[in-house]
């Protein structure tokens, strides 16, 4: 702006060096032609400063207004920003609750084990060593090879691998190629692999009678408590 200013002032003078050139050569250099001219070009000057700073006070406020104008519309702009974070709910972190799951497990005789006496349980129930007594449960029993029982076995499914003796109540009875079953069984479903042994008397197990004795004889002498492996044993080992 100030380079602006230097070139108006040289232009008036300029123009105020014409004027008085032109009132001095009409005139011939008379006094009243030299006052004149010099009237004149100051007052060209001086109406060309006041119009210069005019308009730089004009430009200045002008520039003035206009910044205080964004400087007031950023400040709204980052108020509604804020207002509008504030205004957003806070959700608390949410944690992962994990429900522990009772994994059901199965109740084992162990090799080299003799007992004397009666199992019971509403878990399934595998046995590798030797009982002399009844074994009850709700699902499955599991005679593996090398295991043995002499005694009633009750359950829903009974899977024979090893040697059993007595009478055997259950709704799916599975002799497997190395079981060997002697005595009676009530069942409604038997399977005897190739290879597995059979010996005694087969019979239908009743829906209404044998079913609900089963049940009844189980829930009864099972424990009364919430453990899905719970097992009572009724025996004594053998030395």
């Amino acid at each position: 702006m100030r380079k602006y200013h230097f070139l108006w002032v040289i232009w008036v003078m300029w123009a105020g060096g014409v004027v008085f050139w032109l009132t001095d050569a009409r005139l011939a250099l008379s006094a009243m032609a030299l006052r004149y001219g010099t009237l004149i070009g100051l007052s060209l000057i001086l109406i060309t400063l006041i119009a210069v700073l005019f308009g730089s006070k004009r430009s200045n406020h002008m520039f003035s207004f206009d910044k205080s104008k964004k400087s007031a519309e950023t400040l709204q702009d980052t108020q509604a920003v804020n207002d509008a974070e504030k205004s957003v709910p806070v959700l608390p972190e949410t944690a992962l609750v994990v429900s522990p799951v009772r994994v059901k497990k199965d109740t084992f005789i162990s090799q080299g084990i003799q007992l004397v006496g009666r199992v019971e349980g509403n878990c399934n129930i595998t046995i590798e060593g030797n009982i002399e007594g009844d074994v009850q449960c709700e699902h499955v029993i599991k005679v593996e090879l090398g295991g043995s029982v002499k005694g009633e076995l009750r359950a829903e499914q009974i899977i024979v691998n090893g040697l059993v003796e007595g009478r055997l109540y259950a709704s799916v009875i599975n002799v497997l190629s190395a079981g060997n079953v002697r005595g009676e069984v009530y069942v409604d479903e038997f399977t005897i692999e190739k290879g597995g042994v059979f010996i005694g008397q087969s019979n239908l197990l009743t829906q209404d009678k044998e079913k609900s004795d089963l049940k009844k004889k189980v829930v009864n002498n099972a424990l009364n408590d919430n453990d899905e492996n719970n097992v009572t044993v009724l025996a004594k080992p053998v030395k």
